[in-house]
């Protein structure tokens, strides 16, 4: 009665607030989805004992909790999709290497949807620092940039390079080996590290020399392959990042009450 009574105040507020209609449905939508887990919480804190007369409730309860997870999880992942349907449409190409370098090193996300949550070891990139730095002038001017991640049981070592710039197969690799390999020297330090597999990922504007030949680009991944390396461009980047989340969206239209309704709200105006 409680939350009931609270809810009914926000939803005044809201009608009284003086938004548009668009953002009036949101803030309902918004509304229902967090007094639906205020609900959850409650409902929960009235178990403090899992039995055989309580159980079927309280695995109710967590077939709920999903729904409610899954709805707040797929406004994530619809907000992630605007953010790459805008960098892919309205980001000129000469801009694209300063957006990605500005945001791709904290949001992995971009390169693998399972890489959800990347964590900065300052102090092991303080320790490569030697490594990375030790390249030629001419090196650095191909290098715009290379970070180490920890994220999903696994250390990541993304190197960006300057969209200007086409390389070979060969000398991509023979640059993330040697920083792999330095990574790898340094985690032998922890035990506890090491057992995680180590990947590679190089950024491209360009690509490699004679990967516009198909057969080429196939046997240089099949190569890379075994050394967990991986090339992109900026673009394949954005598309590969799109299709993801777009199929995650389309696998959800078959949801469960609570998203359905919270959807129902948000577009309500616009069918009636």
């Amino acid at each position: 009665k409680d939350l009931q009574k609270s809810a009914n105040k926000i939803f005044t507020v809201i009608d009284q607030a003086g938004v548009d209609e668009a953002h009036k449905n949101r803030l309902y939508a918004d509304g229902i989805l967090a007094f639906e887990m205020l609900k959850m919480d409650s409902a929960l804190e009235t178990l403090d004992i899992v039995n055989v007369e309580n159980y079927e409730r309280f695995i109710g309860y967590l077939i709920d909790l999903d729904r409610i997870e899954e709805s707040r999880y797929g406004d994530i992942v619809q907000e992630r999709l605007e953010i790459i349907k805008r960098l892919r449409d309205n980001v000129k190409d000469d801009v694209k290497e300063r957006v990605i370098q500005e945001y791709i090193f904290d949001h992995l996300w971009l390169l693998d949807p399972a890489w959800e949550r990347a964590t900065e070891y300052a102090y092991i990139e303080e320790r490569l620092q030697p490594v990375l730095a030790d390249a030629s002038d001419t090196k650095k001017s191909v290098r715009l940039d290379i970070r180490y991640r920890r994220v999903a049981g696994q250390h990541v070592i993304v190197e960006l390079k300057r969209a200007s710039v086409s390389l070979s197969k060969t000398d991509i690799e023979s640059q993330l080996q040697r920083y792999m390999t330095a990574l790898a020297q340094e985690l032998q330090k922890n035990r506890d590290e090491v057992r995680y597999p180590i990947d590679g990922v190089c950024i491209v504007g360009k690509l490699p020399k004679g990967w516009d030949n198909p057969d080429t680009r196939r046997k240089d991944e099949e190569s890379l392959r075994p050394y967990n390396i991986r090339v992109l461009t900026y673009d394949e980047l954005i598309e590969n990042a799109y299709s993801a989340y777009r199929k995650y969206i389309e696998a959800l239209k078959p949801v469960g009450d609570v998203r359905e309704l919270i959807e129902k709200v948000k577009t309500y105006k616009a069918e009636n």
